[in-house]
């Protein structure tokens, strides 16, 4: 799902994958957008999005950046996405991110709701995430959406 800046376009219908995976969300502005501005339609990503949207998690997430790529131009009208999924089991939202001089503008809860209704819609009764233990301001955003820690123990292993 993408969020476009258009003027008094506030259409939040989309298409949707056919298969159970909800894909990305993300903003695209088409002029300056203020910290407070509303004026954002979420979609479905297009594949002609990759290209910013790697660009866009390059400067949100410095860990996602591989020197090895080369480095798109950024399209300057992407300013945010997420991206979620759905195993049939529960679902997972990752990548959430917006630029930061769009912070705290209300950008991501918009991003997050469209994510949540879109893995509601499809049957999920559950949603999972991980933060980084040490980011405070992730972890108090998902708490402040509703999302508690669970009792859980994430294992992970680098492939490279």
């Amino acid at each position: 799902m993408i969020g476009t800046r258009q003027a008094h376009d506030h259409d939040q219908t989309a298409g949707s994958p056919s298969s159970g995976a909800t894909g990305g969300i993300a903003a695209v502005m088409s002029g300056d957008l203020g910290a407070n501005d509303s004026g954002v339609r979420i979609r479905t990503v297009a594949a002609g999005d990759l290209t910013p949207l790697i660009a866009l998690w390059r400067e949100v997430f410095p860990e996602y950046n591989d020197p090895q790529r080369p480095q798109p131009q950024l399209d300057a009208q992407l300013v945010g996405s997420a991206m979620a999924g759905y195993d049939g089991h529960r679902g997972w939202l990752y990548s959430v991110g917006v630029l930061p001089r769009l912070r705290r503008s209300g950008l991501a809860r918009a991003l997050v709701t469209r994510a949540e209704a879109e893995l509601a819609r499809r049957g999920c009764p559950k949603i999972n995430l991980q933060v980084l233990a040490s980011n405070d301001d992730g972890r108090n955003f998902w708490r402040a959406l509703g999302y508690v820690d669970d009792a859980v123990v994430s294992l992970g292993k680098r492939l490279g």
